[in-house]
């Protein structure tokens, strides 16, 4: 498994590495909060938070796409979209007993496909094309 820091630096494209610290360190915060006993109280400001930050983070890696020819970006385009369905359906359950849990089990599926997948290629290919 890789450590919080290499997660950050995954495409290696700086304006998205410190997007993504902005969501790990989301993670991180809900993490501390279910330690503390705390998570479902903070669950409705931090799908607030994450909402705004998907939209976003997702807005800069359209753009890139865009602007750099993507050949993948309709697919990837698509991944957010599913993420964001996935994101409103946890914001409809926000007040469930469980919520923090699955709100951490997403954020850690995001990770796992979407950044250290997806967003992975997308630097790969930026980063090929100079961007830095």
């Amino acid at each position: 498994m890789r450590t919080r820091e290499e997660h950050a630096a995954i495409t290696n494209v700086l304006i998205l590495d410190d997007q993504h610290q902005v969501f790990l360190e989301s993670m991180d915060r809900l993490e501390e909060a279910m330690k503390e006993g705390t998570g479902a109280s903070r669950v409705p400001s931090m799908l607030a938070d994450l909402m705004q930050y998907v939209e976003m983070h997702f807005g800069t890696e359209e753009r890139l796409m865009e602007s750099f020819e993507y050949p993948l970006r309709d697919m990837h385009a698509l991944k957010h979209l599913e993420v964001r369905e996935r994101l409103k359906t946890l914001i409809q359950q926000q007040d469930e007993a469980s919520i923090a849990v699955r709100v951490l089990c997403e954020s850690r599926r995001w990770l796992k496909e979407h950044i250290l997948d997806w967003d992975a290629k997308l630097g790969e290919y930026l980063n090929a094309r100079g961007v830095t």
